[in-house]
């Protein structure tokens, strides 16, 4: 049978509108209330997807950004501005976003827990080339999920807070070959592949090992268009796990142009429309 997965239900939920170099954004919430993590799409895209998914514009209460690129910030003066919406971010990724005037800004600081929505919301310091970026684990008091993208490399931290979450959506940003051979300058590909740069499948792969039995289900996110392939990522993904004897922990590849299924994390669990 289906399962309910509507905005409204009393689990947390976990919707991503958009992964990639293309603009990013993920609705995280429970009981018709949450928030963005990222507002990297154009309004827009965002209210439409949002709406593609049956999560009303009144359910966002709040933005998490996670640094200063463009391609997860685009929207969010405007957003903040039109839905008088609370801006959060570290003092570093608000200074490089030039949103430090926002009268909604609420500065957080990694590793300080704080709630909003009705959430409790932990940002985890991350290796990327930008002013103190951050990851989020959000939770509901019962379950967690998070969010972990633009990473240079893993680190303890990361997969530390990780290992608590039924549900991480992680990079996987790129295949070293396909990056070594791809159409990039020399400079960009050091900086892709550099410690302050992107995740590569076989980093990602690092975390995974490194997450406990809480893990039920993990969003492959953030892939390259020019230096990935979702199969290949997927396979590498699947072939570990199972390698790992987690066959239990189910996998999926976020996309740029649509939204994510609503995924429901329930006691531990991580269903998603038409499963069971």
């Amino acid at each position: 049978m289906d399962l309910p997965l509507d905005s409204a239900s009393g689990d947390l939920v976990l919707c991503n509108l958009g992964s990639g170099s293309r603009g990013n954004a993920t609705y995280v919430g429970r009981g018709g209330r949450g928030l963005l993590v990222d507002a990297g799409l154009t309004v827009r895209q965002i209210r439409l997807r949002l709406a593609a998914r049956g999560i009303p514009d009144g359910a966002v209460q709040g933005i998490l950004l996670t640094h200063e690129h463009g391609d997860h910030v685009h929207a969010a003066r405007r957003l903040a501005d039109r839905w008088g919406l609370p801006v959060y971010a570290t003092a570093g990724t608000a200074a490089g976003a030039g949103i430090r005037d926002l009268p909604t800004l609420r500065e957080i600081r990694a590793g300080e827990p704080f709630t909003a929505a009705g959430l409790t919301v932990e940002p985890v310091s991350i290796p990327h080339d930008t002013q103190d970026p951050v990851a989020y684990v959000v939770g509901d008091g019962r379950d967690r999920a998070a969010v972990a993208t633009d990473i240079g490399e893993p680190t303890g931290l990361l997969v530390e807070k990780l290992a608590a979450c039924a549900l991480v959506m992680l990079e996987f940003n790129h295949d070293p070959v396909m990056l070594a051979e791809g159409p990039y300058p020399a400079f960009v590909k050091r900086r892709v592949r550099g410690p302050l740069g992107h995740l590569s499948n076989p980093q990602a792969l690092e975390v995974l090992e490194g997450l406990g039995p809480t893990l039920r289900r993990v969003l492959l996110a953030h892939l390259s268009q020019h230096n990935n392939r979702p199969a290949l990522a997927l396979s590498e993904a699947r072939t570990r796990m199972l390698a790992l004897g987690r066959e239990d922990v189910a996998l999926g590849v976020l996309g740029q142009y649509e939204a994510s299924p609503v995924y429901r994390v329930a006691d531990g669990e991580v269903h998603e429309p038409g499963r069971t």
